[in-house]
C-alpha cells in the first residue's frame, strides 16, 4: 500500500512551476482531439472516401513529422524577435490556426477550398498545416524537457546522471499524464458536441486550441542559447530532396508511392542521425541501436482502420455519447495505469515495458474480437447484456498505455541527447518515431486491402480484427527476442577498444 501511495503522489510531488510551459503545450494537443468523435460520423456519412483512402490519407499526414529536421535547424539557430522559443511557439500556433481555418472551409463547403482540388487533397492540405504547427510546438516541448531540468544542485554542484535521468523521466511522465487529461476533457466535450451539433458547426471551436497553446508563453523564462554551429546544408539538401521526390511520386501517382516514400525517408533519417551516434562507445551504441529496433517494431503495429468505427455505428449501434464513454474509459484506464505504474515505467528497461504493454493491449482487444464473432448476440440472449456492456475501450487506440510507453521512450532518447545541436537530434528522433507510425499505417492499409470492408458490408470484420490483434501480439515479442539476442551477440564479440567520449548526459552549460 505504501508503494502504491508513493507511485500515486510521485508526479504531483515533483511538479514545478517552471515545467508549466511544457505541460500546457501537451495539454493543448490533448484537447485538440475533441473533434475526433464528430469527425468519425462526418467521414462516414458525408464524405465519399473508402476505408483504404482514409488510411492512405493518414499516411501522408505523417510526412511533415518526418521533415521535422527543417524546423529544428531554424529553431536552433535563427532568432525571431529575439527569441528561440517563444517566437516559434507563436509561429506553430499560427500555422495550426491556418490548418483549422482550412478544415472549417471543407466542413462548410466553402468555395475557396476547391482551389486545392477534391476533398481528399483538401483534407491533405488541412492536415499538413495542422501537423506542421504541432511539430514546431512539440519540438520546443521536447527540447525544454532537457533544458528546464536542473543539472546542478542549490550549491552549484553537478547532479548525478541517475538523478538527472529520474527528473527527466518524471517530467516526461507528467507531460504524458497532462496529455491524457487533455484527451479526457476532449472526449467528454467531443461526445456531447457530436451528439447535438453538426461537424460543420463544431469545427469552429477548434480555433480556440492554438490560442490556448499560447498560454505556455507566460512562464517561459530561461537563458536561451543559440547553437554555435551553422545551418547544416547536408541536412537541408537531403530533406528537401526527400520532400521533392515525395511530392513528385504522389502527384504522378506512381505505383507503390507510399512504400517508396517510406523507404526513402527512413534511409534519409538513418543517414542524418548517424553522426549523433559516433560519440557513443561501442557498448552504449549497441544498446541504443537494439533498443531503438525494439521501439520501432512495437510502434509499427497496425490498427483496425476506420471500417471498425463504421461497423460499430451500423451493427453495434454505437452513438456519439457511447463513443465518448469508450474514449473516457480508455483514457481513465491509461491515466490510472500510468500513474500507478509510474515507478515501473521510470525504472524498468524498454524490453520489459514493451512485453508488459503488449500483453495488456492484447487483453483489451479481446472484447472487440469476441463481438466481431457474435459474442454480444450470445450474451444478450443468455445474460441479457450486449455490445455496450462488453466494449471496454476505444478501438481507435492501439493501447491505453501507449502514451505511458512514450514517456519511457523519450526518457531513453533524452538521456542519449548531445550537448550541442539538441534540437536537431530531437527532430531526427521524432522523425524516426513518426516513421514507425507511417509503417503502422502501411500495415493497416495492407490488412484493409486484404479484408476490404466498406460501409454496410462487414462480413470480413472478424478476419480483420483477429489478424490485427495477432500481429500486434506477435511482432513486438519477436522484436524484443530478436534484438535481445542481437544485443548479447554483439556484446559478447565486442573487442576492448579505446572508448570514444560518452554522450549519455549533456554537461551543464
Amino acid at each position: 500500500m505504501k508503494i502504491l501511495y508513493q507511485n500515486l503522489i510521485l508526479p504531483i510531488k515533483h511538479l514545478q512551476l517552471k515545467y508549466m510551459p511544457i505541460l500546457i503545450i501537451y495539454f493543448s494537443y490533448g484537447i485538440s482531439q475533441f473533434l475526433s468523435i464528430a469527425e468519425i460520423f462526418w467521414i462516414k456519412n458525408e464524405l465519399n472516401l473508402s476505408s483504404v483512402e482514409v488510411i492512405q490519407l493518414s499516411f501522408w499526414l505523417f510526412a511533415p513529422w518526418t521533415y521535422k529536421i527543417i524546423f529544428a535547424q531554424a529553431i536552433e539557430r535563427i532568432q525571431i524577435f529575439g527569441s528561440l522559443r517563444k517566437s516559434y511557439i507563436i509561429i506553430g500556433a499560427l500555422i495550426n490556426f491556418a490548418g483549422y481555418i482550412m478544415l472549417i472551409g471543407i466542413a462548410n463547403d466553402m468555395h475557396w477550398v476547391k482551389i486545392f482540388g477534391n476533398t481528399y487533397h483538401q483534407l491533405l492540405v488541412a492536415g499538413i498545416l495542422k501537423a506542421s504547427g504541432y511539430i514546431i510546438q512539440d519540438l520546443i516541448a521536447d527540447t525544454l524537457c532537457f533544458e528546464l531540468v536542473s543539472k546542478t544542485d542549490s550549491e552549484g554542484k553537478p547532479l548525478s546522471a541517475d538523478l538527472i535521468k529520474f527528473e527527466i523521466g518524471i517530467l516526461q511522465l507528467q507531460g504524458k499524464l497532462i496529455l491524457k487529461f487533455g484527451l479526457l476533457i476532449s472526449a467528454t466535450i467531443g461526445g456531447y458536441l457530436a451528439a447535438n451539433f453538426s461537424f460543420s458547426y463544431i469545427v469552429w471551436y477548434s480555433l480556440l486550441v492554438p490560442i490556448f497553446s499560447l498560454l505556455s508563453l507566460i512562464n517561459l523564462n530561461f537563458n536561451e542559447q543559440i547553437s554555435k554551429t551553422q545551418l547544416n546544408k547536408y541536412y537541408l539538401f537531403f530533406i528537401l530532396l526527400s520532400i521533392a521526390i515525395s511530392l513528385y511520386i504522389e502527384i504522378k501517382k506512381i505505383p507503390f508511392n507510399q512504400e517508396i516514400v517510406f523507404v526513402i525517408n527512413l534511409l534519409v533519417v538513418i543517414f542524418l542521425i548517424h553522426p549523433f551516434l559516433t560519440f557513443m562507445d561501442n557498448a552504449k551504441l549497441i544498446r541504443f541501436l537494439t533498443f531503438s529496433g525494439m521501439i520501432f517494431i512495437y510502434r509499427m503495429q497496425p490498427h483496425f482502420g476506420p471500417a471498425i468505427d463504421w461497423w460499430q455505428i451500423d451493427v453495434l449501434q454505437f452513438n456519439p455519447h457511447f463513443f465518448a464513454n469508450l474514449k473516457q474509459a480508455t483514457i481513465i484506464i491509461g491515466v490510472c495505469g500510468t500513474w500507478l505504474l509510474s515507478s515501473f515505467i521510470i525504472k524498468s528497461s524498454i524490453p520489459r515495458i514493451i512485453i508488459a504493454f503488449t500483453i495488456i493491449s492484447t487483453i483489451f482487444k479481446l472484447p472487440i474480437i469476441g463481438m466481431a464473432y457474435g459474442l454480444h448476440i450470445w450474451t444478450e440472449q443468455v445474460f441479457g447484456f450486449g455490445a455496450k456492456t462488453i466494449a471496454l475501450i476505444d478501438t481507435s487506440l492501439s493501447s491505453p498505455f501507449d502514451i505511458a510507453f512514450m514517456a519511457s521512450v523519450w526518457t531513453f532518447y533524452t538521456l542519449n541527447s548531445p550537448t550541442n545541436n539538441r534540437f536537431t537530434y530531437f527532430a531526427l528522433v521524432a522523425c524516426l518515431l513518426n516513421l514507425e507510425y507511417a509503417a503502422a499505417e502501411l500495415l493497416t492499409k495492407y490488412l484493409n486491402q486484404i479484408y476490404f470492408v466498406e460501409r454496410g458490408q462487414y462480413e470480413l470484420i472478424p478476419n480483420l480484427t483477429l489478424s490485427v490483434t495477432c500481429i500486434n501480439f506477435i511482432l513486438p515479442i519477436l522484436g524484443v527476442l530478436f534484438f535481445t539476442i542481437l544485443n548479447k551477440k554483439f556484446s559478447s564479440h565486442h573487442l576492448d577498444k579505446q572508448s570514444k567520449p560518452e554522450l549519455i548526459i549533456a554537461t551543464p552549460n
